[in-house]
């Protein structure tokens, strides 16, 4: 039994109808995710060029689950503002159970099962640390205009990724990260995607 099979309804033509619909409406919410993580992962990649071809697809890997964790929690973060609590349960199980497993597929789909339930493991390990510290932030943006240490969400996006590409006292890096980062989240529409979605679950 699923997880919104157990959070719908009580007759099964109204779990049927529901959960139908609620896979309809947090579809594309799934998709803008997937779409603003590769985005910003392809344009990070140009700034890769210092590393050998190791380091590079170690860090292609790292970075993309970084910005994955970051829409994540901006995702569920702009939800909290228009969802009941129901609402959040769902969406968040939601996504971790689709997003997880094509955020493995995505570079490891030949991987033998016990390699990929380790790799999602520790995926959901770093997620979860990374949630932890982006709910701990105040602000959005840094309203000092100082990213090498301010507590503000993007600003710990851009020490991340920087971070992963060797350059973690860089501002000019952080700053294109957390630039990547904006463009990507506003590319996404998240406000009208969670407006639909209330209707519905």
């Amino acid at each position: 039994m699923g997880f919104l099979t157990r959070l719908f309804g009580n007759t099964e033509e109204r779990k049927d109808q529901m959960i139908t619909d609620g896979i309809n409406v947090l579809s594309p919410m799934l998709v803008a995710n997937l779409v603003a993580a590769e985005s910003c992962c392809n344009q990070v990649k140009v700034l890769l060029n210092k590393m050998n071809d190791d380091e590079k697809s170690i860090a292609k890997i790292d970075v993309y689950y970084e910005y994955m964790f970051f829409f994540i929690h901006m995702t569920e973060r702009m939800a909290f503002n228009y969802f009941t609590k129901k609402q959040m349960k769902i969406l968040n199980e939601y996504l971790i159970m689709q997003l997880v497993p094509m955020a493995i597929d995505r570079f490891f789909s030949r991987s033998p099962a016990e390699v990929k339930e380790s790799l999602t493991n520790e995926f959901m390990d770093k997620r979860n640390a990374a949630e932890i510290s982006y709910t701990d932030s105040r602000e959005i943006f840094s309203q000092k205009f100082d990213p090498l240490n301010s507590d503000a969400v993007f600003s710990k996006l851009g020490r991340s990724v920087a971070t992963i590409m060797g350059e973690p006292y860089n501002p000019a890096t952080i700053m294109l990260v957390i630039k990547y980062g904006a463009d990507a989240l506003m590319n996404m529409d998240l406000e009208s995607l969670i407006k639909q979605a209330r209707k519905v679950l």
